[in-house]
């Protein structure tokens, strides 16, 4: 019996991976978020001791009797967001669900969770819009805390947009593929409550840069 070879998508997309120079490309329309803030004083699950600016941030679940001071916190969020799907179309809403990373007190504790998010347009012009809405995350530090971190932010951003819709052959960078949607670039602020894995408690402050691309295939050739 003759054998059968590899299913022919297979088989092209091993090719250009392995191809020196080929870089295929595929993506959903989304965004990316990276932001930067504060985390006022925290407060304990249990207890409304004040915090001790001397005390080391815990690694693992926090005590009853444990509350942090004051940090700074990093993030990074990436997800598939609905304005960013149509080209040419005014879209009164933006609602989007995706992977977000974040940094309490910048090397002290990681936390990976996801993200949702809803952002009626308030205002907008030929190219640029403000979205304000509502921001959630449910995040996770690690197997041992088992009760998760909670995260419900007011929203309000603001962007330079345009659309793209584009196919087939494409220059010297793009060499075959596509792509369709809105990109844009703006900042955001957000603010809100804060639950840390564990059930340390605190206020949140962040403000960053986003960026929003279409959806897009194809292959790049940057090196030819």
């Amino acid at each position: 019996m003759p054998r059968r070879g590899l299913p022919v998508w297979l088989s092209l997309s091993t090719a250009l991976v392995v191809t020196p120079g080929c870089i295929p490309v595929l993506s959903p329309p989304g965004r990316v978020d990276v932001g930067f803030g504060v985390r006022p004083a925290a407060r304990a699950p249990k207890d409304d001791k004040p915090s001790d600016p001397k005390k080391p941030l815990p690694t693992g679940p926090v005590a009853p009797d444990q509350a942090t001071a004051g940090l700074l916190v990093g993030k990074v969020a990436v997800g598939a967001h609905l304005a960013s799907a149509f080209p040419n179309v005014a879209m009164p809403i933006d609602a989007g669900a995706g992977y977000v990373f974040t940094d309490v007190g910048l090397g002290d504790r990681k936390l990976h969770g996801l993200y949702a998010e809803v952002t009626p347009i308030a205002n907008a012009g030929d190219w640029w819009r403000v979205l304000a809405g509502v921001h959630g995350e449910v995040q996770f530090a690690d197997r041992e805390t088992k009760q998760p971190g909670l995260t419900l932010l007011g929203r309000v951003g603001i962007e330079a947009y345009d659309s793209v819709a584009v196919g087939g052959a494409k220059d010297k960078l793009l060499a075959v593929g596509g792509a369709r949607g809105q990109y844009s670039y703006g900042g955001f602020v957000e603010a809100g409550a804060h639950r840390m894995p564990g059930g340390e408690q605190a206020l949140l402050f962040l403000a960053g840069a986003s960026f929003r691309f279409p959806a897009s295939a194809g292959v790049l050739l940057p090196f030819r």
